[in-house]
This record gives structure tokens, C-alpha cells and sequence, in this order.
């Protein structure tokens, strides 16, 4: 199966969107999309950038058409929200998995995708970019994008109509969307046209997109709605209303519209519900060894608050310099931990690290037992370190002391205390659980200031987590976690922000010398709190610029 990436720009700033879907080769996107496809030898033109290849052909207030043909010896397309015209840098990620399951499919060259949760009136700069089909994985190989960026404006939103419609909630509910919206006063007055709309689309782990034949919309009458008077605009005589839609399938995709008084509608959003048995996690990843966004496959990955701990404490541009590396969010689907083989998640593992060279290629990374410098991280016990042959290191005659390889066996896992288990140990043995489901180790504060193994840790405070992501678990975008022996996926959304606008609003960077190790090391904690606000207001200044934000997996 071939993998076609789908990146999107724009002038304003990144969504956080989940709806898309696709049927035939039609779908709809939040921001930057990959859809995966067979191989096509015959489609129309190879070329090593995709300039003039990309085209705007619809746009409502919050939705963008677009289309673009097929590429020889390619098997992603990347199209990227650009900052402006000038500046190429991707604010968003959006990815839809896609697999023709006809020939009529496999022979067409144009591709033809919707990007939704925009914002009105605002014009957006698209770029498409494509991946060598060559390359070992999706982690690097992209082709150049060129100087050639495609501008498209959405809609301005009529006066009388219901906009900003968004879903209400930190996760997604499993039977249930909740929504809010914006809704000129006149709605609130008892009427009989007053109703949100809805009908599925399909199931999220199918081909999804524009169905020939939709089916009929379902009426949710909104006769007593929610009036969140707190938020109602006396100048635009509009006010802010919620309501919940109840009664609906799990794992599916609805469309979604809300009409008012006199029968006018707002513009369809799509939302996603959830599923038993899975969970919605937030990563975060800065690119390392390259700057272009990298994705999570056999990757780590934290948290907010890990992610604020490592760009801090790891600021020596050993793997990454901040000043011109991607740190992006991924929304990722996953059995829950509690439905895993060991009920809980898995044991971290170490990947793409210098400590797994020289068989480590940044462009296909590897993963291995996890690290000394990991464990320290997570304040793993010295009886557990022990356990692992990593507890006893070697001191030097200046206080300094070497970061002895750790050992795992493949029988290793569950909840910690560790179990270790028997058969062959080697650093380059990872747990077989961790090479299929996600891993996650604690992060604490001070960071990697304990750097040698004890059994207790004073003053030391819980601070995020890291997760490792495993190349063996990882399921196609179309395919379902829990089904076809994968456990995790990344959904279509994703954003992206870079060092410099961190350091722009004044982000502690002062150098953090960890190494040479030894029993402690400098701690961190003030620089760590300090940049943990400019990291917030980062994201949500930026990407609040490009397009509405929604949570992991709704």
C-alpha cells in the first residue's frame, strides 16, 4: 500500500479539526492530510516539486476545495497551511488515509480534498509537496515544495445565519457531540424551524469523503437549548447556544448543521465520536536531525509539560536546534491502556537515539531497551534499574560518571515495578509488547536533575510523560485501532509551530550542560515554569490565526 500525504497551508493559522472523510477519492480535511494509495505506474507526470500542480475549486465560510493531480514515484502528497505567500513555514498538519478499492479509483490522476474548520473572510496559502516513494519511511524523503503557493479565501458569513459551530468538550463522547454555536437573538424566541441537523457519514475507519448518495438529515429540535448568556453580544445581537445530540453510533463521522427561525442553515461541520475501549493522547515531537516535520513512527514523544521539560533541559542542538526545528502536536488514537495485554501502557522504549549507533538511521529510526538517560528522566528506582544491569555506573576521578547501557528481554513488561523477564538481554532487545503498543514513561521536575539510580527521590514532583511509539503497532489511517493486529494511529490533525516562536516571546534558552553526568545535575525547574506559559500563549496565538481548534479525536 502505497501512501499519499496530503500538507496543507495557510495565511491564517492551523486547525485543530478532525473532521474529514472520503469516498471515491473526494475528502475532507482539516490541515495537513496524507492519504494512502496503491501503487500507480501509469498516472500522469513525474516531477521532483508539485508547483502548479494544485488548485482551489469551491470555498464556503469555513471549508476549502481543492484538487491536485498525481505524481510518478510518489507515494505521499503533503499539502501545507503556509504563514503567508512569503513565508513557507506549515502552521498545520492534517493527515486522511485512502484506499481505492476499484480501478476506476487507481486510474484517475486528480486528487480533490476539502479543508474545514477555517476561518471566514480570511485568505489561505496552500502548498503541495510529495514524498519519494524510495524512502524508507514517511520520517524523511520530501521532495522540495518549490515558490509556487495557491491563494483561496473563504466566505464571509451572512448576518442571519448560525456560524462558529463547534464541538463542546475535551474528548469526544462515545454516543453523544456536543456543540455550541453563535446564533443571532432572534433564534432564541420559540419557532418551529429551529432544529439542528445532522446525518453519518460513514464509520471513521472507512474510505470517507462525499458519498454519491447521502442519507437523509435527522432533526434535533432545540426547544430548550442552553443559552450561555455570558457570552451574548448585545452590539451583534448575537448569542452563544449549546446543545447535545444524543442516541448516536460509536466510531462514526457526522455531518452536521444548525437552521434558525427563518429556515436558513449555518455551513455542515463534521464530527467524530468515539469508541469502547480507546483513547485520544496529545504528543508532541520537536524534529530531530532534520527540519521538516518527522511524524511519530518508531519516535518519542511527550506530553505539554514533557515536551516544555525536554526543549528546555535538551537545548545543546545535539538532535534539534530550536531556533529552526518544527515542534509539532499530534492527535493520536489508541487502545486504552487498561485494554491492553498488560492493563496499563507499555514499557517505554528509546528510539532514533545516539545510543543505538551505529545501526540507528534517522531516516527509518530504530528503537531499543530504554536508556539510562531515559530512566533517570523518569526516576526509575535503583532496584529496577538493577534489574536491567544499568544501576552500577562507573565513576571518574573528576565526580563525573558513564551512562551504562541498559538490558531488556522480550518478556519484560508490566505495571511498575517492571516485571523482568527471562531469556536473552541485550540493549538492543526491546520488550515485544513495546513493539506494538504505545509506551510511556513519567517525566518529573527537577528534570534529569537525579543522575544516578536510588531508591527514593526527595522533593521530586510529577511533570508530564513521554511516549514511544512503536513502527510494528501503528495502524493505516482507514484502519481502526484494535483491528488488524495494530493498537495506535495518528488522526489527520496536527499543528506546528517553530523554535524561533518560542524564542520570539521569550523563551528561556540558556544552555543546559547535563553531560558529563553526575550524581545531580543542574536543575531546571525555574527555566522549565518560566517557558511553560510562553508555550501556551505560543500555540494559541499562532494557530488562532488559521483556523478553529478542536480537542483529540472529536
Amino acid at each position: 500500500l502505497s501512501l499519499i500525504t496530503i500538507v496543507y497551508c495557510t495565511y491564517a493559522t492551523i486547525a485543530n479539526s478532525m473532521a474529514c472523510y472520503i469516498m471515491g477519492l473526494r475528502m475532507t480535511v482539516l490541515l495537513f492530510s496524507i492519504v494512502a494509495l496503491p501503487s500507480m505506474p501509469t498516472l500522469a507526470h513525474d516531477s521532483s516539486t508539485a508547483d502548479d500542480n494544485l488548485s482551489c475549486t469551491s470555498a464556503t465560510s469555513t471549508r476549502i476545495s481543492l484538487s491536485f493531480g498525481t505524481v510518478l514515484n510518489t507515494d505521499a502528497y503533503l499539502v501545507q497551511i503556509c504563514r503567508s505567500a512569503t513565508d513557507l513555514h506549515p502552521v498545520v498538519v492534517e493527515t486522511v488515509a485512502h484506499a481505492p478499492t476499484d480501478r476506476r479509483a487507481l486510474e484517475m490522476t486528480k486528487l480533490d480534498i476539502d479543508f474545514v474548520d477555517l476561518l471566514p473572510n480570511t485568505t489561505y496559502y496552500f502548498q503541495l509537496r510529495t514524498h519519494n516513494a524510495t524512502a524508507p519511511s514517511l520520517v524523511q524523503g520530501w521532495r522540495p515544495a518549490g515558490t509556487t503557493v495557491v491563494p483561496c479565501t473563504t466566505s464571509s458569513v451572512a448576518g442571519n445565519v448560525a456560524h462558529s459551530l463547534r464541538y463542546r468538550g475535551e474528548k469526544p463522547e462515545i454516543d453523544a457531540i456536543s456543540l455550541v454555536w453563535t446564533w443571532p437573538t432572534v433564534n432564541t424566541k420559540t419557532c418551529a424551524k429551529r432544529a439542528v441537523l445532522y446525518r453519518k457519514l460513514g464509520a471513521v475507519n472507512t474510505a470517507r469523503g462525499s458519498p454519491t448518495k447521502r442519507p437523509p438529515w435527522t432533526a434535533h429540535i432545540v426547544d430548550r437549548f442552553e443559552e450561555i448568556y455570558s457570552e451574548v453580544d448585545v452590539a451583534h445581537n448575537t448569542v452563544r447556544v449549546a446543545t447535545v445530540i444524543r442516541g448516536l453510533e460509536s466510531t462514526s463521522m457526522y455531518e452536521v448543521v444548525v437552521r434558525g427561525c427563518d429556515g436558513s442553515v449555518s455551513d455542515p461541520e463534521v464530527f467524530r465520536t468515539g469508541a469502547v475501549n480507546l483513547s485520544y493522547s496529545e504528543m508532541y515531537r520537536v524534529s530531530e536531525y532534520i527540519y521538516d516535520i518527522d511524524f511519530l513512527t518508531n519516535h518519542n514523544s511527550a506530553d505539554f509539560d514533557g515536551q516544555i521539560a525536554f526543549l528546555t533541559s535538551t537545548n545543546d542542538n545535539a538532535f534539534f536546534k530550536l531556533a529552526r526545528s518544527p515542534v509539532t502536536r499530534y492527535c493520536v488514537e489508541h487502545i486504552d491502556p487498561s485494554a491492553t495485554p498488560l492493563g496499563t501502557f507499555a514499557p517505554y522504549v528509546s528510539c532514533n537515539g545516539p545510543e543505538a549507533d551505529p545501526r540507528n538511521d534517522p531516516k527509518d529510526p530504530m528503537c531499543i531497551c530504554d536508556v539510562y538517560a531515559d530512566r533517570m528522566i523518569a526516576l526509575q528506582s535503583a532496584t529496577e534499574m538493577n534489574a536491567s544491569s544499568c544501576a552500577n555506573v562507573q565513576w571518574n576521578k573528576d565526580g563525573s560518571h558513564n551512562d551504562p547501557p541498559c538490558l531488556c528481554s522480550a518478556s519484560d513488561g508490566g505495571r511498575p515495578p517492571l516485571h523482568h523477564g527471562t531469556g536473552n538481554r541485550s540493549k538492543w532487545t526491546t520488550p515485544s509488547v513495546s513493539d506494538y503498543y504505545i509506551g510511556m514513561m513519567p517525566t518529573w521536575l527537577p528534570y534529569f536533575y537525579y543522575q544516578t539510580p536510588a531508591n527514593t527521590y526527595p522533593n521530586a514532583r510529577r511533570f508530564g510523560v513521554n511516549w514511544s511509539t512503536p513502527k510494528k503497532g501503528e495502524c493505516a489511517e482507514n484502519i481502526l485501532p484494535g483491528t488488524s493486529g495494530c493498537t495506535w494511529r495518528r488522526l489527520p490533525r496536527a499543528t506546528t509551530l517553530f523554535g524561533q516562536d518560542l524564542l520570539d516571546r521569550g523563551w528561556n534558552n540558556t544552555v543546559v550542560e547535563h553531560w558529563p553526568l553526575h550524581k545531580v545535575g543542574p536543575n531546571t525547574t525555574d527555566q522549565i515554569l518560566h517557558n511553560k506559559p510562553i508555550m501556551e500563549q505560543s500555540w494559541a496565538d499562532i494557530l488562532g490565526s488559521y483556523i478553529t481548534q478542536r480537542c483529540c479525536g472529536c
